[in-house]
C-alpha cells in the first residue's frame, strides 16, 4: 500500500527514495512490536561517510502503521537535504512538517478505498493528539510565567487563568505533571511544524501541486529565518491578523465529527 502510496504522489522523485529505503537488502528498515516508547515509529539518521536513514516502525497490524511508514519515510527523504548544523539552527522547528503533511496525504489516500467511517477516526485521532500537544504547551506556558513573577507552581492560577479566557478544558495536578514532564523544545517544533501543516491541507484541497510547490520551499529553505521563511511562503499563521484561523476552523470540524464518533 505504502508502495502505491508514494507513487500516486505528485513527486514521483519521492518513490525513487521510498523504493531505496524499503529495498530488503539495504536493511534501513525494520518492524517491531510495542518496544517504542511513546512512539509509533522512529527514524535515525546518519550523514558521515554518506546519507543513511534507518527506520523503525512500532507495528500494531492496523492501518495507522501504513501511516506511520509514510510519516517515516518521509523523514527519510526530507533529512537527505539537512545537515547536522540545520539542526541546531531555527529550521529545526519545521524538521516534523513532512511527517504530518504525509499524514493528511495518507488519509487523502486511503478515501479512495476505505470506508467513510475509518477516515473520520484517523483524522479524529490525528487531531487530537496534536490538540493535547498544545494544551501542555500552554499549560507549560503558564507554569513559566508564575516562575518568571517568582510565584510558586501552583494548580489554583493556572486553572484560573484557563478560566478567565473560557478555554475548553480544565486542569488538575496529573493533568500539570504530565505538561511539566514535556520537553518544549521538540513540542515547539511538533506545533510550529503542524500549524505550517494545516495551510498546506487548505492549498492542496483545491491546488495539490502547489501545496507540495509550497511544502518544499518551506522545508528546504534553511537560509531565512523561521518566520522569514513562513511569511515568503505566506503561512497564515504568522500574520498579524490571522489568529490561526486555519486552526479554528479544523477545531470546529473535529468537535462536530467528535460528537458523531
Amino acid at each position: 500500500m505504502s508502495y502505491d502510496f508514494y507513487r500516486w504522489l505528485p513527486r514521483k522523485e519521492y518513490l525513487t527514495e521510498f523504493k531505496k529505503y524499503t529495498n530488503p537488502n539495504k536493511h534501513l528498515l525494520r518492524f517491531i512490536h510495542n518496544e517504542l516508547y511513546h512512539n509509533t515509529g522512529e527514524t535515525f539518521f546518519f550523514y558521515y561517510p554518506t546519507y543513511r536513514p534507518y527506520f523503525c516502525i512500532d507495528r500494531n497490524d492496523t492501518i495507522t502503521d501504513f501511516i506511520t511508514l509514510n510519516h517515516e519515510i518521509a523523514h527519510g527523504i526530507m533529512f537527505r537535504n539537512d545537515t547536522t548544523e540545520s539542526k541546531k539552527s531555527d529550521h529545526y522547528f519545521l524538521t516534523e512538517l513532512e511527517g504530518f503533511f504525509f499524514d493528511f496525504l495518507s488519509i487523502q489516500y486511503l478515501k479512495q478505498s476505505f470506508p467513510y467511517r475509518i477516515i473520520q477516526e484517523l483524522e479524529y485521532t490525528n487531531f487530537i493528539t496534536a490538540y493535547n500537544s498544545f494544551i501542555d504547551f500552554y499549560i507549560t506556558d503558564l507554569a513559566i510565567r508564575l516562575l518568571r513573577k517568582k510565584k510558586r507552581i501552583s494548580i489554583i492560577p493556572i486553572q484560573k487563568r484557563i478560566l478567565e479566557q473560557s478555554l475548553p478544558f480544565y486542569c488538575d495536578e496529573t493533568i500539570l505533571f504530565s505538561a511539566l514532564e514535556q520537553d518544549p523544545k521538540p513540542n515547539t517544533k511538533f506545533l510550529i511544524s503542524y500549524l505550517t501543516s494545516l495551510d498546506l491541507e487548505e492549498i492542496y484541497e483545491t491546488d495539490p501541486e502547489r501545496a507540495f510547490y509550497v511544502f518544499e520551499q518551506i522545508r528546504n529553505n534553511r537560509s531565512d529565518n523561521l518566520f522569514q521563511n513562513l511569511n515568503r511562503n505566506d503561512i497564515s499563521f504568522v500574520g498579524e491578523d490571522d489568529h490561526y484561523h486555519p486552526f479554528q476552523k479544523k477545531i470546529e470540524k473535529m468537535n462536530q465529527l467528535g460528537k458523531k464518533l
